[in-house]
């Protein structure tokens, strides 16, 4: 750790053990899984213009002061990012600033959820024998899986998290 930032609460984390919580989960995302792979495409994107790209906030003074904020304070009444959306207030129209729905980079998982990903989509959530379902309502589920196929709403983020619990419960449950 940096000597300037001794007085931050910040301290290292090792990615392979321990808990699963939010801090953790941050520090794997920045590190090993979102970060590294949109910033690698992102830079082919803007060096194929020869354009190249800033990123201000992606400064490690940053990045620690981030992950040394307790949970509470980086998501309030279910809107996130609640620290930079408050520290940007006056600078960005309130509209903006206010959208719940402003996200980063999402991967198209509902298209692959329909395509390639379909079958291990309903290996996981259309069978009533997976050990998510003991915590999860089965045909609730298939009552959104329906609404899913039929376009109507999309639904594979709640998808992504269920199959994710049930991988983890097939193997640590």
């Amino acid at each position: 750790m940096r000597k300037e930032f001794k007085s931050l609460s910040f301290k290292p984390i090792d990615l392979f053990k321990g808990d699963f919580s939010p801090r953790k989960k941050q520090a794997i995302d920045i590190s090993r899984l979102t970060l590294p792979h949109a910033l690698k495409m992102e830079d082919r994107f803007y060096m194929a213009h020869a354009v190249e790209a800033r990123h201000p906030l992606l400064d490690y003074r940053l990045i620690e002061f981030g992950l040394s904020i307790p949970p509470e304070f980086k998501i309030k009444k279910g809107i996130s990012k609640y620290v930079l959306r408050e520290s940007v207030k006056g600078f960005i129209p309130e509209s903006r600033r206010k959208d719940p729905n402003k996200i980063g980079l999402n991967l198209p998982i509902d298209v692959w959820m329909k395509g390639a990903l379909k079958k291990w989509m309903f290996d996981h959530i259309a069978d009533s024998q997976n050990p998510v379902f003991e915590y999860a309502d089965f045909e609730f589920i298939q009552g959104l899986l329906r609404e899913f196929l039929d376009g109507e709403k999309n639904h594979s983020m709640k998808f992504w998290d269920l199959i994710n619990l049930n991988l983890w419960l097939l193997k640590y449950g």
